[in-house]
């Protein structure tokens, strides 16, 4: 679903750009807007339509709209990519950066290896 994300993504830097909208520009706002689904699409046009920006990048786990820190499991399920996720506190659309998952990604690497290991010491004083 992040493709969906990042789609809006592009499609809000068009928008905001001060470039009036050209031919190619045009095909491809478009394009865009025929990939978003309609239900996603009537959120990201009211929030922009209120002169706000729709769609976030995280960094850090922080949204980059509000400033606001997200909820470890808001942040944790940016990293899945199964689903549209939103900010709880301005609404808008989270895009995570590589950077964000790739941490979530370490942070849940860990988090088995300390499983395991507490798993192997359990075993091992049993017998």
């Amino acid at each position: 679903m992040n493709s969906i994300t990042e789609k809006m993504f592009e499609l809000q830097s068009i928008m905001l750009s001060q470039e009036p909208a050209q031919g190619a520009v045009s095909d491809r706002v478009t394009q865009l807007r025929g990939e978003v689904p309609g239900a996603l699409l009537a959120h990201f046009d009211r929030l922009v339509l209120r002169g706000k920006r729709a769609v976030a990048k995280v960094r850090h786990g922080v949204c980059g709209e509000c400033h606001m820190r997200l909820p470890s499991g808001v942040a944790a399920s940016l990293a899945q990519a199964e689903d549209v996720v939103l900010c709880e506190t301005c609404s808008c659309y989270l895009l995570p950066s590589l950077e964000e998952i790739a941490e979530q990604n370490k942070l849940k690497e860990e988090s088995r290896a300390r499983r395991l290991q507490k798993i192997r010491r359990a075993l091992a004083s049993v017998d």
